[in-house]
C-alpha cells in the first residue's frame, strides 16, 4: 500500500496422517498500534518489527456410513501488537461510569476501530470450528464455533443452522453467546446472548 512498509509474509497448508495442517505468518517491520490515554484522547504508538502467527489443524470424520460428514478445525492465533490487559479498561478510566460518552465520542470521531481492532486487540487467541452436513435431512448443515480472547478470558459463541433447497433457497438460525468478565472485547457491547434470522437466495 502506498505510504506503507512492506510486510514478510509466508504461509503453508499440507497433511499430516489424517490431519490437514496450515500456517501463516507475518512480520510487520513497521506497525501503528491505537491506545486510549487516561485523558480519552488517542495516541497512536509506532511498533517495529512486530509478528503475527496463526496455525491451524483440520480433520475430517465419517458418520452414520456418510464419508467426510463431519469437519472439525481448530486454530490458534499469536499477535505481537496486543496486550496482555485483562480487560479493556484504559489506565485512569472507569469503564462502569456512563456520562463519560467514551464510545460514542469515539464512534463520532471514526477511531473507534482503530483503539478496538477486532480480534487483534490482544495477544492470544483460540478458535475452534465444527460444521456437520447432512444434518437431520440432506440439504440442512450444522456449524459450531467458539473464538476466545485468551488473555481477558472472554469468547465468541456461535451455533447455526443452515437450509438450503435445490434452487438455491436458504434460511438460516444463529444463536450467539458472550460469555466472559465486563469490558472484554466480546463482552463490551453488555449483550450475553443474540439470536437472528436469514432468507436468502443466489440467482
Amino acid at each position: 500500500k502506498e505510504n506503507t512498509a512492506p510486510v514478510l509474509g509466508f504461509d503453508f497448508s499440507t497433511s499430516l496422517w489424517d490431519l490437514m495442517v496450515s500456517g501463516e505468518t507475518a512480520l510487520h517491520r513497521t506497525l501503528t498500534t491505537y491506545r486510549l490515554t487516561e485523558l480519552q484522547t488517542v495516541q497512536s504508538v509506532p511498533r517495529n518489527w512486530v509478528p503475527r502467527v496463526s496455525l491451524g489443524l483440520g480433520k475430517y470424520f465419517d458418520f452414520g456410513d456418510i464419508n467426510d460428514r463431519i469437519l472439525i478445525n481448530l486454530e490458534g492465533y499469536f499477535n505481537g501488537a496486543g496486550t496482555d490487559r485483562s480487560d479493556l479498561a484504559p489506565s485512569g478510566i472507569d469503564m462502569t461510569r456512563t456520562d463519560t460518552g467514551l464510545f460514542s465520542n469515539l464512534e463520532t470521531s471514526g477511531l473507534l476501530d482503530l483503539v478496538f481492532d477486532q480480534n487483534n486487540i490482544s495477544r492470544w487467541y483460540l478458535a475452534a470450528f465444527a460444521t456437520i452436513n447432512r444434518f437431520l435431512v440432506t440439504e440442512m448443515s450444522l456449524s459450531i464455533s467458539g473464538l476466545a480472547n485468551l488473555n481477558q478470558r472472554s469468547a465468541l459463541l456461535t451455533a447455526g443452522l443452515n437450509y438450503r433447497t435445490l434452487h438455491n433457497l436458504s434460511f438460516d438460525l444463529v444463536l450467539s453467546g458472550f460469555p466472559g468478565q465486563k469490558y472484554t472485547e466480546y463482552t463490551i457491547t453488555g449483550e450475553g446472548a443474540r439470536a437472528e434470522m436469514r432468507v436468502g437466495v443466489i440467482f
